[in-house]
């Protein structure tokens, strides 16, 4: 910017030749039509001499101080490689003109013209790779003046926003909803209690010491650290254990107390930003499953680090998994959670039923409860599906045999633990079994639907990623009732888990 004199506001000039318009005469222009910086800086003219018109009009403007310190250098290989091959093109052009001349010299005339046009398109070559180029720094200063003057409170609240963990003085980080539910010490003890969970992870992995004998093992989501101790009792050389709750400052404490802190090594942080210290893993183990197997979205995370560190030939624990599928009528459990606002103390509550519904809800079913067959809805091999392919849409079919009301669908799910040189693990959530915390998933009709012997509903489920929450499920049922075979009717409704 220049300063604004009096005794030259308007910028005249004492001498014709050293107006700013006045162009460079041929000696110092270069053959790209500019002038080198040399010529500039050796120049009589009073704009490039006299230093009062360098004055700038703001005295300490940052942009006088910023370029040289901050400004991007990191494309410096790429300039290089460009310059390269502009020389390329410049030495290609000089030998085609030879060779134009040459042909000319020879009287092939018609050759002489084809090697102009080649020179014609390689000069808008360098020419198109020149304007790209220029374009391309230009934004770059753009991007740069916006980034350093004007984005800096913005960038700043952004950066503050995305963060999930912060460092504060007393080592603790900041998690969102999802982590932070697995920070204290109920959720776990609700876990480590659940036999059928704990005892399946445990039998497999010490019937089977042989497989994990020496092998490098991946605990996703470690929580405790109990499945990396069971890992490490079993043989394995190195376990890696991956937490972004604080919960992983107590695994630490609880593998040193136990004396295992010579093969378990600890990683704060999501799977997705941790960098283990070996190329790949023999064995990820993890407990992923939500309820109704899918809600939490973790296995998302868990397929995430089998793409990244499994090793070819190495496996998963668990394997499989399995989303089932019945009819049930419990019309006291009903009354007990939906019916019972109707009259409380003599009081209507209704109010407090909006939303009952649409919502799934987690709970125990009775084994008596169960009217239909059973049908599979989703089967998910852990060394083959992906992210893409846990969005699934699914045909139905549920028979009944006897008279009855279904009053809702109750979905649940099994876990396969299996390896072709060892001995194979299972277990299920569903009503029938020993109970889980991750009990039932029940979607209730706003209808209950009579049926008797004969009678089935046939139809599709879809269970896709909530649009609201990467870790709900949004449920889609629709199926026609038949009976002996007769359309009798038609159900649709829509389920959220979040």
């Amino acid at each position: 910017m220049i300063e604004d004199n009096e005794n030259d506001s308007d910028l005249e000039w004492e001498n014709e030749d050293d107006a700013c318009s006045e162009e460079w005469n041929d000696n110092e222009m270069n053959e790209t039509g500019t002038c080198s910086i040399d010529v500039i800086k050796n120049s009589k003219k009073q704009w490039v001499s006299d230093e009062k018109y360098l004055t700038p009009v703001l005295q300490d403007d940052p942009l006088l101080y910023c370029f040289d310190e901050n400004f991007d250098k990191s494309d410096t290989n790429n300039v290089e490689f460009e310059e390269d091959e502009f020389n390329l093109i410049l030495k290609k052009i000089e030998n085609l003109t030879t060779e134009s001349e040459n042909a000319l010299k020879n009287n092939d005339k018609l050759l002489s013209l084809e090697l102009k046009i080649k020179i014609f398109e390689e000069k808008e070559i360098l020419n198109q790779r020149q304007y790209n180029r220029l374009l391309n720094d230009f934004q770059d200063y753009k991007n740069f003046v916006k980034d350093t003057f004007f984005n800096t409170a913005e960038k700043r609240e952004l950066k503050e926003a995305e963060k999930e963990e912060i460092v504060n003085e007393d080592g603790d980080w900041e998690m969102d909803s999802y982590f932070g539910s697995y920070a204290g010490n109920e959720i776990h003890e609700q876990m480590l209690k659940d036999v059928v969970r704990t005892e399946s992870y445990r039998d497999f992995i010490y019937h089977n010491k042989d497989i994990f004998r020496d092998k490098i093992v991946l605990d996703v989501g470690c929580g405790t650290g109990i499945l990396s101790m069971f890992a490490a009792k079993a043989g394995a050389s190195k376990v890696f254990s991956v937490d972004n709750s604080t919960i992983i400052k107590k695994a630490k404490k609880i593998v040193k107390e136990n004396n295992l802190d010579h093969i378990i090594t600890f990683f704060q942080g999501k799977i997705e930003d941790v960098i283990l210290p070996v190329q790949k893993v023999d064995i990820i183990i993890s407990e992923w499953m939500g309820y109704f197997l899918l809600f939490e979205g973790m296995l998302d995370s868990v397929i995430y680090a089998r793409d990244t560190w499994l090793a070819h030939d190495g496996f998963m624990a668990p394997s499989n998994s399995e989303i089932l599928l019945c009819a049930v009528d419990d019309e006291n459990w009903i009354n007990d959670q939906y019916n019972f606002w109707n009259n409380v103390y003599g009081f209507k509550m209704n109010v407090m039923k909006e939303g009952f519904l649409e919502e799934a809800q987690v709970d125990f079913a009775e084994p008596s409860s169960v009217i239909s067959n059973i049908t599979s809805l989703k089967k998910i091999d852990m060394n083959l599906d992906t992210v893409k392919s846990l969005d699934f849409e699914t045909n139905f079919k549920l028979k009944f045999d006897k008279k009855g009301k279904a009053l809702a669908l109750l979905g649940w799910f099994d876990i396969i633990f299996s390896h072709p040189k060892g001995e194979e693990i299972k277990f299920s959530t569903g009503p029938q079994t020993t109970r889980t915390h991750w009990k039932q998933t029940a979607f209730i009709f706003q209808k209950g639907i009579e049926v008797e012997n004969g009678t089935s509903f046939e139809g599709t489920f879809r269970c896709v990623k909530h649009p609201k929450s990467n870790r709900g499920l949004f449920i889609e049922i629709k199926f026609k009732v038949y009976q002996n075979g007769l359309e009798k009717d038609t159900f649709s409704q829509n389920f959220n888990i979040i």
